[in-house]
């Protein structure tokens, strides 16, 4: 080194190692590094060096005892990377061994037994020489923390999945999720309601309970429904005879057909059950006679039928006289070889001979009933008056009820409600200056509280 003595010469105590200041890089590290990281490399390795030889200008920084590198202020940034290499291709190198793969499980070795990549940020780097030292320096980079706060946010796919195998907790948990998707069906309500009910149990009772719409609804056509129809088609295997029921109803472009059955059972009674609901595209016989049939043959009990009951409509019966061979009463018979009773709607039975009477009463019912609930319908002032009528007779107030015309029997409850309050109804109306007439004129009459009674008692 330019004639200078060797570190052997120096005393022992005066000589420091270069590699304990120096920071290390191999030949593949190098080539990883961007010209400004070299740049800085070089200056920060520099003033390293010249800080070490600054201690004594003879003094040599030596790789090992014996042997002359780098000597005091003689070494250009230059031939810099060659010398800092030949010190480093002579230090002992570190390699990811079982310990550090034990405290750190996240780390993977990666092509060499020095290069390790963290499986959190998913970052590679070296730890050849700094070993341990290398991973904690990783751990506290702004990569690693962001990684890592990201990961702590985020739920793992496999969270999303149950286990295979359940405990009691696990089997509580379901329990209750099936019970709740019943209490949900039990009492009409939609699955959309599930998605608040869920949260309100999840925060009373179980952190872990989930049941919103989707899964309700998961839980009741996979598992409750398959389960139902199996324990019906079990009972249907007991039982000889059955009543059919057939019906529409319109869910705005859909028609929707159920069909029902009705049985007597020896342990629990009469019991009616839905068979099957399915959308039609028309409500013609012939429709309607098919899907029944089809019905009835999946579930084994097409030569259980007895009897089929439907709407006197000319589609289900062929009009009043049942005549005439395009309709589904018709069809059943022949198909099944053999004649079934035909049981109309009670119902409409019942609503078309009262409403045919009660026309050729001297009192209109319907219009009356209309009238009385349209007076009082958004007038908060005229119904305060009417409770103070009602106080004053000693009648509790009852709130008058409107009327529909799509089915004459839904006038029962309304007349009812009139009657329980006629007295104070009245007097009211009578007090009033400008009464309508048609309600005058029926509360003068004596007769009129007897006409309601006596289409109350019809109905």
């Amino acid at each position: 080194c330019n004639g200078a003595s060797t570190a052997a010469e120096l005393p022992t105590q005066d000589l420091v190692p270069f590699e304990d200041v120096a920071v290390f890089f191999s030949m593949e590290e190098r080539a990883l590094l961007d010209s400004e990281q070299k740049a800085l490399y070089q200056k920060d390795m520099l003033e390293s060096k010249r800080n070490v030889a600054s201690l004594d200008p003879l003094m040599a920084v030596s790789s090992s005892p014996g042997t002359s590198v780098l000597c005091s202020g003689r070494s250009t940034a230059a031939e810099l990377p060659t010398q800092i290499f030949n010190i480093m291709s002579k230090k002992r190198r570190c390699k990811f061994n079982d310990d550090l793969r034990s405290e750190f499980p996240f780390i993977k070795k990666t092509k060499s037994d020095y290069m390790v990549k963290c499986e959190t940020c998913n970052g590679e780097f070296s730890i050849l020489h700094g070993g341990k030292n290398d991973i904690s320096k990783h751990l506290e980079t702004q990569k690693h923390k962001r990684c890592l706060n990201t990961a702590a946010s985020t739920s793992k796919i496999q969270e999303f999945f149950r286990k295979t195998t359940y405990g009691n907790e696990e089997k509580k948990l379901a329990l209750a999720e099936g019970l709740m998707s019943f209490h949900a069906i039990n009492h009409n309500h939609s699955f959309r309601s599930m998605d608040c009910t869920s949260q309100v149990v999840k925060k009373l009772f179980n952190k872990k309970f989930a049941c919103a719409r989707t899964k309700s609804e998961a839980i009741v056509c996979n598992v409750l429904s398959p389960y139902a129809f199996s324990q019906l088609n079990r009972n249907l295997e007991k039982i000889n005879f059955i009543s059919v029921y057939s019906d529409a109803s319109n869910h705005k472009d859909i028609k929707l057909f159920p069909t029902i059955i009705r049985f007597f059972d020896s342990e629990t009674g009469i019991k009616i059950r839905i068979l099957d609901f399915v959308s039609l595209p028309g409500e013609t016989s012939e429709i309607i006679f098919s899907s029944i049939i089809n019905i009835l043959e999946k579930n084994n009990v097409k030569d259980k039928i007895i009897a089929y009951c439907a709407d006197n409509t000319n589609a289900n019966f062929g009009g009043k006289v049942r005549r005439g061979t395009n309709n589904i009463f018709y069809k059943l018979n022949k198909n099944l070889n053999q004649n079934i009773i035909g049981v109309g709607c009670a119902a409409h039975i019942i609503h078309n001979a009262i409403q045919t009477a009660a026309d050729l009463l001297p009192i209109d019912v319907e219009n009356i009933v209309t009238k009385i609930y349209s007076y009082f319908y958004i007038y908060t002032v005229r119904v305060e008056m009417l409770k103070e009528f009602c106080e004053t007779a000693e009648v509790e107030y009852q709130k008058i009820l409107g009327y529909s015309k799509t089915r004459w029997l839904a006038l029962l409850p309304a007349v009812e409600r009139i009657l329980k309050i006629y007295d104070s109804l009245k007097s009211y109306f009578l007090s009033q200056d400008k009464c309508p007439r048609i309600l005058e004129e029926f509360f003068e009459k004596e007769s009129s509280k007897i006409w309601l009674e006596f289409v109350h008692n019809q109905a």
